[in-house]
């Protein structure tokens, strides 16, 4: 049986690899889901309090950690550490594919409108790019849960530095290299894990 490539892997795992801390060390697995705390909205007061008992809070899912209230000078080191590792790149980068989209939707069945989409696209760049600081708070929020303010100092330290410099700059190149090879690869993966199943599911007496 040929078993078709998966092509959407390809992308996917290429968008794990950018966003992925460069500097992580192998964690174990499965990799706990970090938990950041909702922006607080003050309730509306309500006219008559009512007799019945208050729901429950949420309880976070099994397996998560929650995120501490870090102090200043750990957040702040947290932040270098996304700033430098390149980490931020990968949202910013996702401002031009958006607005892409939004343009190509909206030109798609309005063409006449080509010419002013692109002036507005423009001019709305720089308060596109200020979505980012969102996605960088969240990012720095979640390092000072894994990574001491110390090893937040000496992770951005390396990244500071001219290897790390170095390092960063060529994960582009990298990146590319590994997309151009990445479709064989998934669909030789899919092909020999199949075949493999087939095999172990067939000592067992199954034919698939």
């Amino acid at each position: 049986m040929n078993f078709r490539p998966i092509r959407c892997l390809a992308p996917l795992v290429c968008a794990a690899l950018i966003a992925a801390p460069a500097f992580a060390q192998q964690q174990p697995s499965p990799l706990p889901r970090l938990v950041l705390p909702q922006p607080t909205v003050p309730a509306a007061p309500a006219p008559t309090p009512l007799p019945a008992q208050a729901p429950a809070a949420p309880q976070a899912a099994a397996g998560s950690i929650p995120i501490p209230n870090a102090t200043p000078s750990h957040l702040a080191a947290a932040r270098e550490v996304v700033m430098s590792s390149g980490v931020s790149r990968s949202f910013e980068g996702a401002i031009p594919t958006m607005a892409r989209q939004i343009n190509a939707t909206v030109t798609r069945t309005r063409p006449e409108l080509a010419g002013d989409m692109k002036a507005s696209l423009d001019a709305l760049q720089p308060e596109f790019v200020k979505l980012t600081e969102d996605m960088i708070v969240n990012a720095t929020r979640i390092y000072t849960a894994l990574l001491t303010e110390q090893e937040c100092k000496d992770v951005a330290a390396f990244f500071k530095s001219p290897i790390g410099v170095k390092f960063i700059d060529v994960q582009p190149v990298v990146y590319g290299n590994l997309a151009d090879v990445m479709e064989a690869w998934t669909k030789h993966l899919a092909q020999t894990m199949y075949e493999m199943t087939r095999d172990e599911m067939k000592k067992k007496g199954h034919q698939i």
